[in-house]
């Protein structure tokens, strides 16, 4: 028997012990706590009304009863649990209004309508060194990362995908008590046993990969995970959990990899990142590991493109998959369009190259630039981490600028609105362009950085996440929440591989068409009357647009989502 039948049956024992409690409780909060929290504001009441009940029979009463109140509704906060939000002359008291209202036999319950404090500010015991989240000694010098954590912390897409950030280095400090549950685990693959369980082609991958040992000691790396233990604090150790520092993603799995002790190690690292994305991909997320990016705090000093075209060139089949993939640059005053760099002058669209600034906002000298190579700034100058044994301490170099980026993505990625999460989803490597041109636009112009970066900027977390928003907004004003609905035009094929036809149903109407892209421009657009139209769109490279159809003698308008193969 559905709950909503239940109350109904018991309702007149349930209505005098419901006024009682909820009067008592009223009293006691109002006069014994209101010391402890903020004040409800005045004029509003929430209520929640019993099954059956309708929301203006009750105004009407109240107000007969009370004239002075005025009541009147504003919005409705939850259908199904019958909760409104009413609105009262303020010169009432809150506490009275609830006394009123709580007396009626429709209400469940009401109380006032408090503001809400973010505590989007983590309680991890150090916090307070991390100065590249909030510089009170130059406010210009952070991240604002706490106003960007009012957005997101991270964790998980809006489709639920776990998100996965793998970090190529020296390994890691398994032990850290301040990764928590962020480090990624193959749960597909048993510990141990010598057997590849998930026929991923590695054997007892559980923690993840070692190129050296081929195998998951995830704890034997060079050098012994002085470097990656760091590296992956700054991207995910776990925020707000009372204890040592916060990552950039409070909730996130970090994937760590070993490798990158020379070029092969690189590859192999890149091609277990691979293999754990496609197979995800490939099986809608039931196989393999959803990873946005990847961190490389490492590199050869004055190494040229044109001598690793197996390294530059795996970026590209990364993105594809859906990966992008941050570096960081030589730590010394070179010009890397002239003296060379890898991977940082590795010239793939999925590879973003980072050189690295300190806490007066200005980019360290001894860190490398380049106009047509490096893309951006950002913190790392004694940037204070987690540490081995347990740990923790400054940590530097662009090695510490690099993670601050690679965890801004995953950040991102959890601030998508579901459009853009769909799109991950069917087409990765189109997602992974638009979060780079995203985490682009996003930067915060920064003298030290004109003219020797692409963007001429620094990374920001807030405004990183604003951008999504921008983004995500801009869809929906081309219409994605209205897709699909039957209307006066045939559109096919769908999905289309060279053109697309519209015919008019129905009585000719003047018709006027734009095909807009993922970013919420315009790629074509015409006007015919009474006619059928056809678009080329052979030149348009593949992915989901919209097609928004209009009549504009009656300000009609259709829209269709239209996939490009």
């Amino acid at each position: 028997m559905p709950s909503d039948v239940i109350i109904d049956i018991f309702r007149p024992q349930l209505l005098t012990m419901k006024r009682f409690l909820l009067l008592a409780l009223a009293v006691i909060s109002l006069n014994s706590f209101a010391q402890e929290s903020a004040a409800p504001y005045p004029g509003d009441v929430l209520v929640q009304l019993f099954p059956g009940e309708n929301i203006d029979d009750l105004i009407k009463e109240m107000n007969a009863e009370h004239s002075i109140l005025a009541l009147r509704a504003d919005k409705v906060l939850s259908q199904e649990l019958r909760m409104y939000h009413l609105k009262f002359n303020p010169v009432v008291p809150v506490d009275q209004t609830i006394r009123w209202v709580v007396s009626d036999e429709r209400v469940v319950a009401a109380q006032g309508n408090r503001p809400i404090t973010h505590r989007a500010i983590p309680n991890d015991l150090n916090y307070g060194s991390q100065w590249q989240y909030n510089n009170v000694n130059n406010p210009n010098a952070d991240l604002d990362a706490e106003d960007a954590w009012d957005i997101t912390t991270g964790g998980l897409t809006v489709n639920g995908d776990t998100i996965v950030v793998a970090v190529i280095d020296d390994g890691i400090d398994t032990a850290h008590s301040d990764f928590g549950d962020n480090l990624w685990i193959n749960r597909a693959d048993i510990p141990g046993d010598g057997i590849d369980n998930d026929s991923n082609g590695y054997v007892d991958d559980h923690l993840g990969w070692n190129t050296y040992t081929n195998n998951d000691d995830i704890k034997d790396g060079n050098w012994g995970g002085w470097h990656g233990t760091p590296v992956a604090g700054i991207v995910g150790a776990q925020g707000n959990d009372s204890n040592g520092v916060s990552g950039v993603n409070w909730d996130v799995k970090v994937m760590v990899i070993v490798g990158g002790g020379g070029e092969s190690d690189a590859l192999a690292a890149y091609g277990y990142v691979l293999t754990q994305r496609r197979r995800y991909n490939q099986s809608e997320g039931t196989e393999g590991a959803y990873i946005v990016s990847t961190n490389a705090s490492w590199g050869v000093d004055f190494g040229q493109p044109s001598s690793a075209p197996l390294w530059c060139n795996f970026y590209d089949s990364l993105g594809l998959e859906g990966v992008l993939n941050c570096g960081a640059t030589i730590n010394g005053n070179y010009d890397v369009d002239v003296i060379g760099d890898l991977p940082t002058a590795c010239p793939s669209d999925y590879l973003i190259s980072v050189t690295n600034m300190n806490n007066q906002d200005v980019k360290v000298t001894g860190a490398g630039y380049g106009d047509s190579t490096i893309d951006m700034g950002a913190y790392g100058q004694g940037t204070y981490t987690t540490d081995l044994g347990d740990t923790y301490g400054g940590f530097g170099g662009t090695s510490g600028a690099t993670p601050h980026v690679t965890g801004t993505l995953a950040l991102m990625y959890s601030a998508a609105c579901n459009q853009l999460a769909d799109l991950a989803r069917s087409y990765p490597d189109s997602a992974a362009l638009i979060m780079r041109k995203i985490l682009f636009r996003s930067t915060v112009l920064n003298f030290s950085l004109n003219n020797i970066t692409t963007t001429d900027g620094k990374l920001n977390m807030l405004t990183a996440l604003e951008e999504v928003e921008a983004y995500c907004d801009s869809l929906r004003t081309i219409g994605l929440g209205e897709l699909d609905a039957p209307g006066r035009w045939q559109v096919y094929p769908n999905p289309a591989a060279t053109e697309i036809n519209i015919v008019p149903l129905g009585t000719p109407a003047t018709l006027a068409y734009t095909l807009y892209n993922t970013l919420g421009q315009p790629v074509a657009s015409g006007r015919n009357y009474g006619q059928s139209a056809l678009i080329d769109v052979s030149g348009l490279a593949a992915g989901w647009y919209v097609l928004e159809l209009q009549n504009p003698d009656e300000a009609y308008v259709e829209r269709r989502k239209i996939v490009i193969e």
